[in-house]
C-alpha cells in the first residue's frame, strides 16, 4: 500500500513523521505570511510614500445680479446710476498627484492646479508650500509641477500602459473627497481599454476604464498594477451621482510619460501633424468597402500640401498601422500626435482591398490639427437615470 495511505500505520519509520514536522515548521510560515502580505500590500508600499494630496487656491469672477437686466433696453438707462462691483470669489480645489522623482517632480491632473494662485503639495511627512508649475498640457490634461525639498523624496517607478489586459488587477490610490482621506487604497480591474470620454468641450483618448473605486479628490492619483508600478493617472468617472458607480478612468501611463518628457524639456508638448480628416469603421462601412476585418480608421479627407498628402495617402483609404502600432478610433489621434516629427514613418494602409505600405514625415503641430468625422464621442442611452462624466 502506498506511502500516504499508511502514512500514520506504527510501521513508518519514526523519522519521517519527523521530517514531516519539519518540513511544515518551515514553510507554513512562509505560506501565511505571504498570505497575510501578498501582492497588494507590496505594490502599496511601494507607491504609497510618493503619492501626495495636492490644495491649489483660485479666484473667480462672477457677473453682477445686475448685469443682465441692464441689457434690456429699458433699463439700459439706470445703469450709469449703478456703480461697476467687481464680484470675485475664492474657491479650492482639492487632488492628488504622485513624486515621480527623488527630486521633486510632481505629476497631477491640470484640472486639479488649472488657473491657481496658490498650490500646496502634501505627502504623509510633509507640506510643501513653495511649487512650481513646470509646463502644464491641456490636451491630456497632465500637469508636472515641481517641489523644492531639501533631500531626496520617495518616487515612484512607471509601468507599461500598453501590455495592461483586460480583467488584470490594479490598484487606485488618491483623496477621495479630501485630505481626512488622504492615500485611501482602493483595488479593481481593468475593465477596458481605449475608452474615448468627452467632458465638456474636452475630449480624453485611449483611457483605461476600471471598476477601482474612484471620486471626486482621487483625480492626479496613480492607478497601479500588482508589481507596484504605475500604469495610469485618474483622472474622471461617469456616474449619476457624481460619486463612484465602478465607472472610473485613467490617462495611460505611456502617455503620461511622453507628455512629461516634453514638460521637462520644453516646458509644452510638441505633437506631431498629420493632415487628415477621419472616421470610425464599423462593420457596415466595412462591408461596403469590401473589407474582411473591422480594423483601423477610414480616410475621409487629406489636407493639400500636408505630410499626408505628401506620402500619398488618399481618402476612402483604411490605416491599419501607424510607426508600428496597430490603429484603432480610440488611439489613432493618440499615436500621431506623439509619433517623431522629420522622421520616416512607416504606415501600412488598405487600398482597393489591397494592403500598401507608405512612409511619412510628421511635421509639428501648430494651429492645423488632425479632424475626426462623426461619431465624435460616447453616446449614452438611459430611461431611468442619467448619467454624465466629470472630473475627479
Amino acid at each position: 500500500m502506498p506511502f500516504f495511505l499508511n502514512f500514520y500505520d506504527k510501521e513508518v519509520p519514526m523519522r519521517l513523521n519527523k521530517w514531516l514536522c519539519v518540513v511544515v515548521g518551515i514553510f507554513l510560515p512562509i505560506i501565511l505570511n505571504a498570505y497575510n502580505h501578498g501582492p497588494f500590500v507590496e505594490a502599496c508600499a511601494k507607491v504609497l510614500p510618493a503619492v501626495v494630496n495636492i490644495s491649489a487656491e483660485r479666484v473667480v469672477e462672477i457677473p453682477s445680479p445686475f448685469s443682465e437686466l441692464f441689457e434690456d433696453p429699458f433699463f439700459r438707462y439706470f445703469k450709469k446710476y449703478f456703480p461697476e462691483y467687481e464680484w470675485k470669489q475664492r474657491l479650492k480645489s482639492l487632488g492628488s498627484g504622485v513624486i515621480i522623482t527623488p527630486d521633486g517632480y510632481v505629476v497631477t491632473n491640470y484640472h486639479v492646479i488649472a488657473h491657481a494662485e496658490n498650490i500646496v503639495v502634501s505627502t504623509e511627512e510633509e507640506t510643501f508650500k513653495d511649487v512650481e508649475i513646470v509646463g502644464v498640457d491641456s490636451v491630456t490634461d497632465i500637469a508636472l509641477l515641481k517641489v523644492k525639498a531639501e533631500h531626496e523624496l520617495p518616487y515612484i517607478e512607471w509601468g507599461d500602459s500598453d501590455s495592461l489586459q483586460v480583467g488584470e488587477w490594479v490598484i487606485a490610490i488618491g483623496s477621495p473627497l479630501g485630505p481626512q482621506y488622504a492615500r485611501t487604497v482602493t483595488m479593481g480591474i481593468v475593465s477596458a481599454k481605449g475608452r474615448v470620454l468627452p467632458i465638456g468641450h474636452t475630449k480624453y483618448w485611449d483611457l483605461i476604464q476600471t471598476d477601482a473605486a474612484i471620486n471626486p479628490g482621487n483625480s492626479g492619483g496613480p492607478l497601479v498594477n500588482i508589481e507596484g508600478k504605475v500604469v495610469g493617472i485618474n483622472v474622471a468617472i461617469a456616474t449619476g451621482t457624481r460619486y463612484y458607480i465602478g465607472l472610473g478612468f485613467a490617462i495611460p501611463s505611456n502617455t503620461v510619460k511622453r507628455v512629461v518628457e516634453d514638460l521637462m524639456k520644453y516646458h509644452k508638448v510638441q505633437r506631431a501633424w498629420l493632415g487628415v480628416t477621419y472616421q470610425k469603421l464599423d462593420a457596415d462601412l466595412a462591408q461596403a468597402l469590401g473589407l474582411e476585418k473591422v480594423e483601423g480608421v477610414v480616410i475621409v479627407e487629406v489636407v493639400d500640401g500636408s505630410p499626408a498628402d505628401k506620402a500619398g495617402i488618399k481618402p476612402r483609404d483604411v490605416i491599419i498601422e501607424f510607426n508600428g502600432k496597430k490603429v484603432t478610433f480610440a488611439n489613432f489621434a493618440v499615436i500621431v500626435a506623439h509619433s517623431p516629427i522629420g522622421e520616416p514613418i512607416k504606415v501600412k494602409v488598405i487600398r482597393n482591398k489591397r494592403e500598401i505600405e507608405t512612409k511619412v514625415i510628421l511635421e509639428p503641430r501648430e494651429k492645423s490639427e488632425t479632424k475626426i468625422y462623426g461619431w465624435l464621442g460616447m453616446r449614452v442611452e438611459s430611461t431611468e437615470a442619467v448619467v454624465t462624466v466629470i472630473d475627479v
